[in-house]
Formats: C-alpha cells, structure tokens, sequence
C-alpha cells in the first residue's frame, strides 16, 4: 500500500531532505468499500493530512485510490508503515489491511566512528575506532580509509578488526591492508543495520578497528590527529542523489577530528643516578653542619 521503494541517502551532514510518501489503497474484494480510516503512526498522519491524487469514495471492486503526504525537513532515517480500514458498502464488518515497510535510509546515520588515543609504552599510540551504521538497511561493500599522518610511522602486526553481529569483513586486516606508498589503510566490510544506534553499547553489528603507531621523535610534545572515512555506492538502489559519500569518524554532534596530545614520559632516573643524587644530598649535609661547628 505505501508505494515507495526503498529510498537511500548518503550523506555526511544528514541535510535535511523531503520526502513525498505515496499511498495507493486498493480494493482487491468483490464488494464497493467506504468510510477509509489511514493511520502512519510512524509519521503520525491520519487521512486528514494526506492529499487524494487519483480515485473516489466509494472504491470499487478493483479500483484504487492513491494519497499522498509531503514531508519537508527529514533528517533522520525511517522503517515507515501505514494501516488502512475500509467497510463494505452493503454492510458487514470493516475490511483492514497493513502495508509492508517503505525505507528511508542515511547511510551511517549519524556518521559514527569515534577515534580514541591512548599512549602504549614510550612511544606508541594505539587508535581504536568503532563504525556503527545506524539505518534500517544493510550497507555492503563498506570501504572505510586511514591514511597515517606525518610524525608517525605504522606499526606492523597491530592492525585488528572486530566485526560483530551481522556485520562481516571483507578480505583480509592485516598487514596487507596498509598500503606503504599512500600510507592508507584500507578495510572493506558489510554492515548490518543498526537503527536508532549512537553508541557501540547500543550497536549489536558494529566494526571496531585498532591499530598503533610509533611516535617518530617521542622527545617532543605533539598533538596527532588521525582521521578516517568511510565511502560506500548503493549500486543503483537508491532513488537519489548522491550515490556515493563521504563521512567522518567524529561522535554525533562532535568536531572532527579527534586529536590526542602526546607529552614525552618522564624519565624515571636509574640507580646510578639515584646514587650520584643521594651522594650529593650527603655532601651537602656534611658542609652544612661542618659549617654550624665552625660557626
């Protein structure tokens, strides 16, 4: 009943887009049918707000009618479902019927992979990142991108990818996925649908990466940013522009990227050095109270 095909969006910003929702009713019944009642609880719309476009009350038998509604200012993804009723004109009990789902998707919705640093040992920093696609639909052929800035080097071995639930990889993570030339690390992966996700505590089909990377010169202060993309093409099942997108691993509502101070460890002194340091605390005693006897 609710003529829509499945409708995708990728989008980084998750502009605001309308949506006009189609409603065909037919009369599949040998009797003419009348007093409809429609009722979108997703959309929360009854009749009173959808415009008639084709077809007249009472519906004959094979006949349809065909409502829509405009939406203006959708940002946010929708698994849409509508429920029509229907009497028979000549009496009897009223006729009812539910439609199947009509999608409206953004493809990683809210664009979500948050990237955290933490310093391993001296001069290591591990990041970790998890991607979560919160829409109603399943996203193959994910390609998620990480180039490795200036200042640090990627630490072979360290790459590790954890996929859950529905959600798979594809290839391989390892090694090999890191490209010495772009210094990009590329991970292709099939992610099941996570509607309503922002957190991976709330996500059942998230990918976790993590990976290190040496510090070139750990002697100095630093702030390291390392940022990620994800990119993916519906092949042809979207109804709208654009096909293929862009979105950053940054929290909901966050800034991006997410940078990560990295402050030189204190040189904790060894015992040589706590021996020369102590010997000079005992010489400087020593004159001290030399100097209060001679005083």
């Amino acid at each position: 009943m609710l003529n829509v095909r499945e409708l995708v969006y990728v989008n980084k910003n998750q502009d605001p887009v309308n949506v006009t929702w189609c409603f065909t009713v037919t009369n599949k019944g040998n009797e003419a049918l009348d007093s409809l009642t429609l009722v979108d609880t997703p959309l929360g719309i009854t009749q009173a707000n959808v415009t008639r476009v084709s077809g007249s009350l009472p519906l004959a038998p094979g006949a349809s009618l065909v409502y829509t509604y405009a939406e203006t200012g959708r940002t946010t993804s929708l698994e849409n479902r509508a429920a029509v009723t229907l009497t028979p004109v000549g009496g009897g009990d009223p006729v009812s019927d539910t439609d199947d789902k009509a999608i409206f998707a953004y493809v990683f919705d809210p664009p979500y992979g948050v990237k955290v640093g933490q310093v391993n040992g001296f001069n290591v920093i591990r990041w970790n990142m998890v991607w979560i696609n919160n829409s109603p639909i399943t996203a193959n052929g994910v390609v998620i991108e990480d180039p490795i800035q200036a200042g640090v080097t990627y630490r072979p071995g360290s790459l590790v990818c954890t996929p859950r639930g529905s959600t798979v990889l594809v290839g391989t993570c390892n090694d090999a996925n890191y490209n010495l030339v772009s210094k990009v690390i590329r991970v292709e992966a099939n992610f099941g649908p996570d509607l309503g996700a922002t957190t991976e505590a709330d996500a059942d089909n998230e990918l976790v990466i993590s990976f290190e990377v040496t510090v070139d010169n750990p002697a100095v202060s630093q702030t390291f940013e390392n940022q990620a993309t994800a990119s993916w093409d519906c092949n042809g099942d979207c109804e709208a522009e654009p096909l293929t997108g862009v979105t950053d691993d940054d929290a909901p509502g966050g800034t991006d990227p997410t940078p990560i101070q990295f402050i030189p460890p204190v040189p904790i002194p060894t015992l040589g050095e706590w021996a020369t340091f102590l010997l000079g605390l005992l010489l400087i005693a020593m004159a001290w109270r030399q100097r209060r006897i001679l005083g």
